[in-house]
């Protein structure tokens, strides 16, 4: 909904943001109803009502008393056309006061699918007989900044983690400072959030003030190993770089630190040929002394880590295309979205389980462990089935 501003006697206009993250307004007709003016504050008790002079120039932030309910805050958030959000918020300085937009981290990809790490952490903590966090924001909403809520969750610990918000709206992860049992939890929110507002985490807080069976950080160590033991054995995500490249007389040009290895690579929009440097050494034993010229064919084995070779050497500075297979973040967050489709992440649920039971400690179960790793190992084969019926057939004639 449009955030509307008016001058008090009858103009009115929409509030955005430019995509030099410049306040604008855009005349408009007045709303039906009219709504009441933006209510900011600095997060100091200090509160403003936002509005315009006549033709819309200049936003004036009027003082006014602080309302009965912090919640009737208004959570005002502004996209850019590059598809940056930015909150609007106020800052009081010795010189003046001033409106203040503090751009929305970006909203953790979802991926091929919706599940969240979150959502398969959960589905693991009920199979391990641990209950999650799952409550929502009360009346008045959570305020930005340091913010004690006035709810509680068994599950709430000093030190957890939960997903607050909306995902693409307002999601964010929080880490709880504070805790009233059975009355509220504290926690720094970077974003204000509504009444209502989903506030969920797999924290696993059994024991968790004594001798806890799992840690957090442990469990999101296990989905990003897991997430990068399936993806090395079914590569189902591919990504491309355009800016990658060889420069005059240079042997190798570097890959990202996400590539397993590369499937094409490309210069001048022209497919380059896969060799190796023993294929290269019967061809011509002195190929690596050869006059650089446009580079015909790349190779992989013994160039430095995270590169490619390619030959012959570039005569000039030469912009390659590379496709490559990638794997995920070396740790992921509570709010990431998984990278592969959402019936894949059940072999990454097995996976993380049979790590989870294999742990030494009481919790250990050999029986268990085994049995989620080879439902895992089922998952890796159901995955290569589906795999190999959409390949593409021409890359697998290429590939022999």
């Amino acid at each position: 909904m449009p955030t509307y501003l008016t001058d008090g006697s009858g103009a009115w206009f929409t509030l955005g943001i430019a995509n030099n993250d410049d306040l604008q307004t855009t005349v408009t007709t007045a709303p039906v109803p009219v709504p009441n003016p933006p209510l900011l504050t600095d997060g100091d008790g200090n509160w403003f009502t936002l509005g315009t002079n006549a033709d819309g120039s200049d936003l004036i932030l009027t003082p006014v008393p602080p309302p009965s309910n912090p919640g009737l805050a208004s959570n005002i958030i502004l996209t850019n056309l590059a598809g940056q959000s930015y909150v609007l918020g106020v800052i009081v300085a010795p010189d003046g006061t001033y409106l203040d937009t503090t751009q929305i981290p970006a909203q953790p990809a979802i991926g091929a699918g919706f599940l969240l790490v979150n959502d398969i952490l959960t589905d693991v903590a009920f199979s391990l007989i641990q209950p999650s966090v799952n409550t929502q924001a009360p009346v008045g909403g959570i305020a930005k900044g340091l913010t004690t809520v006035n709810v509680f969750d068994p599950s709430m610990y000093v030190g957890a983690q939960m997903l607050v918000g909306t995902v693409q709206v307002d999601l964010e992860v929080v880490t709880i400072t504070a805790v009233v049992p059975g009355v509220s939890f504290t926690a720094k929110f970077s974003l204000p959030h509504g009444v209502g507002a989903p506030i969920i985490g797999a924290t696993f807080p059994v024991r968790q003030t004594t001798d806890p069976l799992y840690q957090q950080s442990e469990m999101l160590a296990y989905i990003s190993t897991a997430l990068n033991d399936f993806l090395t054995e079914v590569p189902l995500v591919y990504e491309i770089i355009n800016n990658s490249g060889v420069s005059y007389t240079q042997q190798n040009a570097g890959l990202p630190l996400t590539c397993m290895y590369p499937v094409r690579v490309a210069a001048f929009k022209y497919p380059l040929r896969e060799t190796s440097i023993p294929n290269l050494e019967s061809y011509d034993y002195r190929w690596a002394l050869q006059s650089a010229d446009t580079p015909r064919a790349y190779f992989r084995n013994d160039s430095p880590m995270q590169t490619v070779g390619v030959w012959p050497r570039s005569n000039n500075i030469t912009a390659l295309e590379i496709i490559f297979a990638a794997r995920g973040p070396q740790l992921l967050g509570l709010g990431d979205g998984m990278p592969i489709p959402d019936p894949f992440c059940v072999a990454i649920r097995s996976r993380v389980l049979s790590f989870a039971y294999s742990k030494d400690g009481g919790s250990q179960n050999p029986g268990l462990a085994k049995f989620w790793q080879s439902r895992y190992e089922f998952g890796v084969k159901v995955a290569k089935m589906v795999l190999g019926v959409i390949e593409d057939s021409n890359a697998q004639v290429a590939a022999q």
